[in-house]
């Protein structure tokens, strides 16, 4: 999956590596994904290259968002997944896309069952890089230091789209936050997470604001 991001970022060929992943035995590939670290940077680093290769290709998708991300036109190992499977099914356990992190699947697909992270890690959400302007930035993730790779990626993006009013004591953050809310413990979770990160000083309440989300394509060469 790094290769492929490597690939496509670098504007190399990518497509045979989009065949193996085709072609790739599901009981090998699960073999190799043993860890919880092997399987965040797998499918993060996935989620990322796939993104930008839809991108390439056809634009006009990314208008239908619904379409963009829950189409099923990835193919791995002859199974049929969208974007919203991998982020969603097997990355956040199996959580239902607008139930705020509040709310599991009834019913998950075997392939998201087979792969799924059992414990959610709310830091992938600073990794996953949808197109859009105010998505987190592109990184090529390793398992042998994923932990701290995560952590950096915390920082730089909170840091980077959060801004604290000490003189009426509020805090605007990330759009993603206020989606994925419980994914992240709630408010008082955003705002554990802010001290953590030196945004907000510590033994506060601030009231959180979230800013509204710029969807415009980052790469100019895909508008």
């Amino acid at each position: 999956s790094q290769d492929l991001l490597y690939a496509v970022k670098s504007e190399n060929p990518y497509e045979a590596y989009l065949d193996t992943l085709s072609k790739i035995d599901i009981e090998h590939l699960e073999k190799g994904l043993k860890t919880k670290e092997q399987k965040l940077a797998f499918w993060i680093n996935l989620y990322n290259a796939l993104v930008q290769i839809k991108l390439e290709k056809d634009t006009a998708e990314f208008n239908d968002k619904s379409k963009f991300f829950g189409l099923k036109d990835i193919n791995i190992g002859n199974n049929k997944v969208s974007l919203d499977n991998i982020e969603h099914g097997i990355l956040r356990g199996s959580q239902f896309k607008y139930g705020l992190g509040y709310i599991k699947k009834l019913w998950a697909p075997s392939f998201e069952q087979r792969f799924k992270l059992k414990d959610l890690d709310y830091r992938i959400h600073f990794t996953m890089n949808c197109g859009a302007s105010s998505c987190p930035a592109i990184a090529f993730y390793k398992p042998e230091n994923i932990d701290e790779q995560l952590q950096l990626a915390e920082s730089v993006f909170m840091n980077a789209n959060s801004k604290y009013n000490a003189t009426d004591n509020t805090v605007e953050v990330s759009q993603i936050l206020q989606w994925f809310i419980g994914d992240f413990g709630g408010e008082k979770g955003i705002i554990n997470i802010l001290i953590k990160n030196n945004i907000v000083p510590d033994k506060i309440n601030p009231k959180i604001t979230y800013k509204e989300y710029d969807w415009t394509l980052e790469n100019k060469k895909y508008e």
